[in-house]
This record gives structure tokens, sequence and C-alpha cells, in this order.
């Protein structure tokens, strides 16, 4: 169920990562390190809107199982 939220993760800490080895063993000019920072954020954003969908969509089939009753 949240293979698709695993292999953001795991892109995630793996664009960032690249991005400190490239900043610390200067592979990459300031161009290409801006390029995968913001590559490593899109994937974050990504990986957050995914957490927040579960999220909501759990939250509203916990809330449809419940019957309110009035009196």
């Amino acid at each position: 169920a949240f293979y698709w939220e695993d292999v953001f993760s795991m892109l995630v800490l793996a664009l960032h990562t690249a991005y400190l080895v490239a900043l610390f063993t200067g592979a990459l000019d300031a161009r290409g390190l801006a390029w995968l920072a913001l590559a490593a954020y899109a994937t974050y954003v990504v990986n957050a809107g995914q957490f927040i969908y579960k999220l909501r969509m759990a939250r509203l089939q916990g809330h449809s199982g419940t019957v309110a009753v009035q009196a």
C-alpha cells in the first residue's frame, strides 16, 4: 500500500545525499547544485503530498464508518 511513498522517500534521500556529496566534493558548479537541489525538493513535495493524501483518505474513511445519531 505504501510502495510509491517508499519509492519517493528513497528518491528524496538519494537526491539530498547526492546534493551533499556534490557540494562537498565540488562535482557540480553552482548551477548544477541549484538544479539538483530543486529536484530534491520537488521529490520532497511529492512525497509530502502523498503522505497528506493518505492521511486525508484514512480520516475520511474513519469518519464514514461512524453513523451520526440525532435525537
